[in-house]
Parts: structure tokens; sequence; C-alpha cells
């Protein structure tokens, strides 16, 4: 053997660790923050990770797409990397094509059937339906009995399952059905009830359950905390331990419930489809509200009204979050209840000129006057906090007064927000 063959052959050999340390590097290899996190954490009790539901799948998606990479690399190193690395390659199956679903049904079933157990499906604890191209593939095709039959098998593999998120746009697909396969709520109840913390509609909420089958999934689901992306049926009795949800205006009539629906919601996300006329969204938001006598902090997703803040005060919610898709939507107008002791602002814009901050800084500047329980304020766009500290005029001016008045001018990490000189 040539010297050079024996130093590559030494380059590439593999210390001999125990298993244990071997599992653990390959869990900071692979690692995605927050990707087994069962609940929606509340922005102002803890830090908000960019993995959350607040800005939209993508960069998460990405993150999944590469850590899936390198645990499929893990498991073609050597035999015992295969052994070790294979529970963590199926610990989230990220389903991003529709042919995909065929050949992970196959593996599944097989393994269930060789081990007489449930296989390889018992390490899932995530599911993610992230179709990137469907286009491509005859988008009709997903309603057909095999395709349909194939999700069906995969869930019925996986009993073991945490976290279902469903991330298909009907703004790329617009011949996509409006409702998920019928099967597949129901089998998801079936097989994944008892271990379900969390059911997530990303990406315009556009493939969505029908009433019926989320209020039969939520009866199969006691232990679920998280469910984004869909309106909660307050009358189903079925939300008892849910610790965040999703309501839209005007899409159903809560009506008001004997005993609070959902004892344990703390954090809600209120939006609407459609700008509605002043004093539309108040029956159904006072329903709510007597609903979740515990809820601490609302998300209002573009969704503001003179009434809707009024019921916000008389219920004593004092954490709200303004959430715009850019910062042109932050109105001039925008009112909130002056028991706010925590402001939140997420726009969604990562970047935005000089005129835009200042706008927001008038809008505090006019309002704060009436709010005089006001503590915190904190930008929830780690994107948009990064732009902002650049523009160190804007921020000083704003700093200045704010502290003068004691209130906290935080990041998304609840730190205080410094501005941030560029070279």
């Amino acid at each position: 053997m040539s010297k050079w063959s024996s130093q590559s052959h030494a380059a590439t050999s593999l210390p001999n660790l125990p298993s244990e340390l071997w599992l653990c590097i390959f869990d900071l290899a692979t690692d995605v923050s927050g990707l087994y996190d069962v609940e929606m954490p509340d922005p102002y009790d803890e830090p908000l990770a960019a993995h959350t539901l607040l800005f939209g799948p993508a960069e998460e998606n990405r993150a999944i797409r590469k850590a899936c990479a390198v645990k499929r690399s893990l498991v073609l190193v050597c035999k015992r990397w295969r052994v070790l690395a294979t529970p963590l390659l199926y610990q989230t199956l990220h389903i991003g094509r529709l042919h995909s679903l065929s050949s992970l049904s196959s593996t599944l079933r097989s393994s269930k059937h060789e081990h007489r157990t449930d296989g390889l499906g018992s390490h899932a604890r995530r599911v993610d339906l992230a179709f990137r191209s469907p286009g491509e593939e005859g988008v009709e095709g997903f309603v057909t009995n095999d395709l349909e039959q194939d999700l069906c098998d995969i869930i019925s593999c996986i009993p073991n399952l945490q976290i279902f998120v469903i991330g298909v746009s009907r703004q790329r697909t617009p011949n996509w059905p409006m409702t998920i396969p019928g099967r597949v709520l129901p089998c998801l109840g079936k097989t994944c009830g008892r271990s379900l913390r969390s059911i997530a509609w990303r990406d315009n909420y556009g493939f969505s359950p029908t009433d019926e089958d989320l209020r039969a999934l939520l009866l199969q689901a006691p232990n679920l905390r998280t469910l984004a992306g869909a309106d909660i049926p307050l009358d189903s009795g079925a939300a008892h331990a849910v610790t965040y949800a999703e309501f839209y205006f005007p899409s159903r009539t809560h009506p008001a419930t004997q005993a609070p629906a959902c004892p344990h919601l703390h954090h809600a996300l209120l939006s609407s489809s459609e700008r509605l006329p002043e004093g539309a969204p108040l029956a159904s938001a006072t329903a709510l509200l007597a609903a979740a006598p515990g809820l601490r902090t609302v998300c209002l997703y573009e969704l503001t009204t003179d009434s809707l803040v009024s019921a916000l005060h008389a219920a004593g919610v004092r954490r709200i979050v303004l959430r715009y898709r850019g910062w042109t939507m932050f109105r001039q107008e925008l009112q909130v209840h002056s028991g706010v002791t925590h402001l939140g602002v997420a726009i969604e814009q990562a970047q935005a000129p000089a005129r835009m901050y200042a706008r927001f800084f008038a809008w505090l500047a006019e309002h704060v006057e009436k709010l005089p329980r006001l503590q915190v304020v904190r930008l929830l766009n780690p994107h948009g906090a990064r732009d902002l500290s650049k523009h160190v005029g804007r921020l000083r001016a704003g700093l200045v007064w704010m502290e003068a008045r004691k209130i906290r001018f935080e990041d998304p990490h609840g730190e205080l927000m410094r501005p941030r000189w560029t070279t």
C-alpha cells in the first residue's frame, strides 16, 4: 500500500465511540430548532424561534429538507451508522412530492409486516405534507383512490405521531380541492389521536378540513395542544387541552357555550379573509373570549375594529400582537385599548425604507399617552428587527423617548433593541 493510500485510509477511518455518543453527534448535526415543539410559544413568555408559525413555513421547510439530506447520508456511511441513524431518519417524514407517497407507504408497510410490530413508522414524531410543485405531477391525481390510500396507509403505520403539518398552497395550485381527501383525517384520528399534540394547516390555509371532519378529529385527539390554520368549533366540546388556536371571521359564528370550551387556551390568533365592517366580529369574538377565560395573548392578523378592541379590553387581554404583511398596512388610525401592557409588532416584511419606520414611531408617539400601562414593545420578525437596527438615526430617536417613558423596546428574543453600526 502506498504512503498516499495509507494516509487516505487513516483520514477516513471512524473513531471507536460509544453508540450513545454517536447518537448525540447525529442529533446535533441534524437539529432543526423547535422542530418537535408541540406548543406555539407565547411571544412574551419565551424567545420566539424562527421556526414558529408566525411568518410562514418557507425557512423551516428548507431547514427540514437539509436535515433530512444529512440523515440520508448518515445511513449510507457504514453498517453501524445505518443501524444507529435509521430511527433518526424516520422521526420526521417530510413529503415534498406526490410520487414519494407510494414509495414511503410501501417502505413503512413492509417494515411493519417484517417486524410484526409498528416497524420504522414507530419512530415518526412529525409528518409534513409540503408539496412543492404538484402542478408538474398532475394535481387532480392527488384525490384518486390510490394516492389517498397511500396517505392513509402511511398514517396507519405511525401510531406515535405528535405533529401533523399540511403545507399545500392553493395560491400556487388553484385546481386543488378545497378540502383534504375524506378518509385522511378519520385515519389520522383513529391511529394517532391519542398521541397528536399539534396540527397545522399552512401556506394560505387553502387545503383545509371540513367542519365535520375537524370536529370528529378533535374528539379523537384529547391531548392536542396546538391547532393552527383551522377555525376551531367551540361547540365541539373537544378543545379542552388546546393552548394555542386560530380563529377566522366571518367563516363561522361561534355560539355562546355553557361552560368554557377552551379552559387552557392562553394564546390565540384572530384573522379575517376579508375586510369587515365595524362591529362584524364582535359577537363571535365575545363568544370566543367567554370560552377561553385564561386567554392572555391575542395576535390580530390584519383585523382591528373598535368593537373588537373593546371586547379584548373587557376580557382583560393585556398582551396584543399586531400582525401585518407589510409596513404600508400599519395604519395611523389603528387603535389598541388602554389596558395593554405588552405590544408586539409582527410585520412579515423583512426590509423597509426609513420612512416606514418613521411612520411606525410616529404612531407609537401618538398613542403612547393613551396607553398608560404599556411596558414593552417587541418586534417579532427577526429579519425586520435586524433591518431596523441598521437605521441608526430612526432607532435612536425612537429609543430616546421610549426610555424616557420607561418602555422597553425589544427584539424577538426579549433583548433591548440597539442600533447596529455598519461600515
